[in-house]
């Protein structure tokens, strides 16, 4: 048993992220509200008795910040105020940035991972639902908490809980020379921090009775390795870690030929004899939320997401060359010039589980905003570097029930309970 001491630093190797989608709901399946020995905390989300708290894997980086909404009263003649009152509960932010592999991330936190719906539709479309919980766990100085047993460190773990989190933005970035990330970031309404790994008190509010959440949590055990249950077809199957992150040189961007003047990559199987060559690329969900107060309580009883919510896509690219092309040519066309932007992420050494077999794929993301327009094309050059170009588009993020407009994503983690693993050996 590790005991607990006062710390002069963190660093990262001691912190690691679990998040649970429903924030006031059981944490455990069957409605159990506790969890005083333990006994349920590595039972499988999905199983009876099951764990709602799992983890996140490759973060990168992490920011939280709490700012306290104070109002100051005064008068008349003091120029100093009389008293200050806290006009509604903390505002609390939370983003983080993870390294992109197969969707597990996403399928953790509630994004629709088919490709054939919103990518987005379980926040806009989610009855009685008082946001998400997110638990950040420190372990003692000079420990990873990457594949330890949490009960070694007892009272020693610190577990920082953010409550009531609400999804505000979603980035997916690419770039030459590093793996694609996405970056994350959610607007709560609590945060606590206790000491231990089970049975821990809820930093969320239950909005219906305006006080903090009754349940109880535990955290799980980490993981690195994963190991399915009796598969079809498995023989000849070696097993090995999940997926570290896509290559920069396993990444294409399908942009139609979109540009006005440089020439683009319209297609999968075309590499156009001078088209530009993409540099960095990004998509951003910016969509927001309102906290929403009412009169007799101080506690705000849910966020609102905002909308109308664009999604922003931007292209960076070494210009080769330039087609034919005239700026008012758009404008005088009768076609509003919509398109479909692509996002593929490769590893074609990856399989995907699918009822009860492993079969082959190659795609472990893909990222499809459809209904896009051009909003600008930027040029810069100067003596010593490459001419380059600076495209941004734009879409609108649709409705649950749009398959036409929005922003959709595949991934092959659609597993119920382990991320994707990695398999060589003879073809299935």
């Amino acid at each position: 048993m590790i005991k607990r001491k006062s710390r002069n630093v963190t660093r990262y190797n001691n912190q690691l992220l679990y998040f649970s989608f429903d924030a006031a709901d059981y944490h455990f399946n069957n409605e159990i509200s506790e969890d005083p020995n333990g006994q349920y905390r590595n039972i499988s989300c999905f199983d009876c008795n099951g764990n709602r708290v799992r983890q996140l894997h490759r973060v990168q980086a992490l920011n939280y910040a709490i700012n306290t909404n104070l109002l100051n009263l005064n008068q008349f003649g003091q120029l100093a105020r009389y008293d200050a009152s806290m006009a509604s509960n903390p505002d609390v932010t939370i983003d983080f940035e993870y390294v992109l592999s197969d969707g597990y991330n996403e399928n953790i936190m509630g994004f629709i991972l088919d490709g054939k719906h919103q990518a987005l539709s379980k926040f806009m479309n989610a009855p009685n639902k008082q946001g998400s919980n997110i638990f950040l766990a420190v372990a003692p100085n000079g420990h990873n908490i990457v594949g330890a047993d949490l009960s070694r460190f007892d009272d020693a773990l610190t577990v920082v809980g953010f409550g009531n989190a609400f999804l505000s933005q979603y980035a997916v970035i690419a770039e030459v020379g590093n793996v694609p990330r996405a970056r994350v970031s959610f607007e709560a309404f609590n945060v606590n921090s206790t000491f231990g790994y089970k049975n821990l008190p809820l930093p969320s509010i239950n909005v219906e009775k305006q006080c903090l959440a009754d349940n109880k949590f535990s955290l799980p055990d980490t993981y690195e390795n994963f190991v399915y249950p009796k598969l079809k077809g498995l023989d000849d199957i070696e097993y090995k870690n999940l997926i570290g992150g896509i290559k920069p040189t396993d990444i294409k961007i399908y942009l139609q030929n979109s540009a006005a003047f440089p020439k683009l990559f319209d297609s999968a199987d075309s590499f156009i004899k001078g088209a530009a060559n993409i540099q960095g690329f990004s998509i951003n969900v910016p969509i927001g939320t309102t906290k929403i107060n009412r009169m007799g309580s101080v506690l705000g009883f849910t966020r609102s997401l905002n909308f109308p919510a664009k999604i922003e896509i931007e292209v960076s690219a070494i210009v080769a060359d330039i087609k034919e092309s005239a700026s008012v040519t758009k404008a005088l066309e009768c076609d509003n010039g919509t398109f479909d932007v692509v996002l593929d992420l490769l590893d074609c050494r990856s399989l995907h589980y699918c009822e009860g077999a492993l079969e082959n794929t190659v795609s472990s993301m893909r990222f499809v905003v459809k209904n896009v327009e051009e909003v600008s094309e930027s040029f810069n050059s100067n003596i010593g570097d490459s001419k380059v170009v600076n495209l941004k588009f734009s879409a609108t993020v649709a409705g649950t029930d749009d398959l036409n407009n929005g922003l959709f994503i595949y991934a092959k983690s659609f597993m119920p309970d382990r991320p994707q693993i990695l398999a060589w050996g003879n073809p299935l």
